[in-house]
């Protein structure tokens, strides 16, 4: 039932990671033009919209992850009895806006590819990625429950 969600789910992470690597390739060609240009100021420019290239991407990745995970969540969701669909829906609708919060709040990256005070892109997608499969498990468990308990 909900496999179908989750294969549409996966193209659409799919179709995120493959815009981001051709506008990363795209502003990586545009460094390298600078570097072989020999102008420090455009290379300087060149690799600073490069990071902010590469950080828009990731952030479109993790909100296409939040949003493929939300649209499973949604489906499981529907398996559950009346009383407690309606709140597992809430929850699940509340983790995608924090993962999208998450993801739109990073601060920019700086020339070194970081995201802040030693903040890699991996640690902020770990760091999104555990919010959302966390509070995602705690709805399904607090759900079952509920469900179960219910006649």
């Amino acid at each position: 039932m909900w496999a179908k969600a989750q294969a549409e789910g996966q193209r659409d992470v799919a179709d995120a990671r493959s815009g981001a690597k051709e506008d990363t390739a795209d502003a990586d060609k545009n460094v390298a033009d600078a570097v072989a240009d020999q102008d420090a100021d455009d290379v300087a420019d060149q690799a600073r919209d490069a990071n902010e290239t590469a950080d828009k991407g990731n952030s479109k990745i993790m909100i296409a992850q939040a949003e493929a995970t939300h649209k499973v969540a949604i489906e499981k969701c529907e398996a559950l009895t009346e009383a407690a669909r309606s709140q597992c829906k809430d929850d699940a609708d509340e983790t995608l806006d924090q993962a999208k919060e998450a993801a739109n709040d990073e601060p920019i990256g700086d020339a070194r590819g970081t995201r802040g005070p030693g903040k890699s892109w991996t640690t902020a997608s770990k760091q999104a990625r555990g919010l959302i499969e966390g509070r995602l498990v705690d709805i399904r468990l607090r759900h079952a429950r509920v469900g179960t308990a219910q006649p």
